[in-house]
């Protein structure tokens, strides 16, 4: 439970960003920021993230506590759920802390680029694929990676080998 919590720490670290980029962070390049947020969907991960978050800690407990009772398990993700539903909102600090990285990325024109631009017929569609153009494309990629593991172990086994080395 305290690893899954740390790896939560650490994944909501990740978006500490250094402010860099030459425009003033103004409430209306949040409010634009924002609404690009919304406009492509950034705000649903957190409906993805926090069934993932509900799974590991649930097998995590059931492992490591397995007399709790089956109740415990719907308050885990009620709760659970309960804090992503608040924290990645617009009003939430998932959109707080994006905004900055959103801001050191892009200045307000480029942002007020994008927003128009996912208002399109084009943006919209591109919106609502993206999940699962991610999803179908992690999935290619796992596979496409395993493909890879005989090439990678013969050449290992055959550099290893030079230097003496079997495995």
């Amino acid at each position: 439970m305290k690893r899954l919590v740390a790896c939560l720490a650490l994944f909501c670290a990740t978006f500490q960003p250094a402010v860099s980029i030459a425009d003033e962070l103004t409430p209306a390049k949040v409010a634009d920021i924002k609404q690009l947020l919304d406009l492509t969907g950034a705000y649903r991960v957190g409906q993805m993230l926090s069934g993932s978050v509900v799974r590991q800690m649930s097998e995590t407990l059931r492992r490591n506590r397995p007399d709790l009772p089956p109740e415990l398990f719907t308050v885990l993700a009620e709760e659970v759920n309960a804090i992503f539903a608040e924290e990645m909102s617009p009003d939430g600090s998932f959109a707080d802390v994006v905004s900055l990285v959103y801001h050191n990325h892009f200045t307000h024109d480029e942002v007020r680029g994008l927003v128009a631009f996912y208002q399109t017929p084009l943006g919209r569609k591109l919106a609502a694929e993206m999940p699962s153009m991610t999803q179908e494309s992690m999935q290619a990629g796992l596979k496409w990676g395993q493909g890879l593991a005989p090439k990678l172990q013969e050449r290992l086994r055959a550099r290893f080998r030079e230097r003496g080395v079997e495995l």
